[in-house]
């Protein structure tokens, strides 16, 4: 059973994060030069920006949910110092990355504000996605326990050695 939650919690981990990341790289090379510019009057620009934020909302809370599920079993496992490094980086990016997502489909004041600067936020936006994906696949190939197998080993070959030590005068 702990299998399948833990199988479960990865897919809803892994497919928000592929929404939000095809999200942002979409917008970014497809959708804001297809509209031609920043114009904030652009009716379909503003359709999208609604229906976008709800998915962002969404997905956001799928992932800090699954997040903070698989952070506390990767942990368990006790990961090395390269796990520690790598994990710290992407949870920065991530909360940038929902903090931007957020005000670029955001009609508030700040919103609007922000969206200025649509493009420069976008491409940031994009760039730290890509960067969490290639994170994430560094976090995989990091060990998080110490080979058992490996351990017993170097013990029976120690235990090995002093068996066959004998002292002579």
């Amino acid at each position: 059973m702990d299998d399948m939650i833990s199988l479960i919690s990865r897919w809803l981990h892994i497919l928000p994060a592929v929404v939000m990341v095809g999200g942002a790289i979409f917008t970014q090379l497809v959708l804001c030069p297809s509209l031609d510019g920043n114009d904030p009057e652009n009716a379909v620009k503003q359709q999208v920006k609604r229906k976008w934020s709800k998915v962002i909302m969404i997905c956001a809370l799928l992932l800090l949910l699954s997040g903070v599920y698989n952070t506390i079993l990767a942990f368990d496992e006790k990961p090395g110092g390269m796990y520690h490094g790598l994990f710290t980086l992407k949870l920065v990016l991530v909360l940038a990355i929902f903090y931007i997502s957020s005000m670029l489909a955001g009609k508030s004041d700040a919103a609007l504000k922000f969206q200025e600067k649509e493009a420069w936020w976008g491409k940031l936006n994009m760039y730290a996605a890509i960067a969490v994906v290639f994170l994430a696949g560094g976090m995989r190939m990091v060990p998080r326990k110490a080979p058992v197998e490996e351990t017993a080993m170097v013990v029976s070959a120690v235990e090995m050695q002093d068996d066959t030590i004998t002292i002579t005068e």
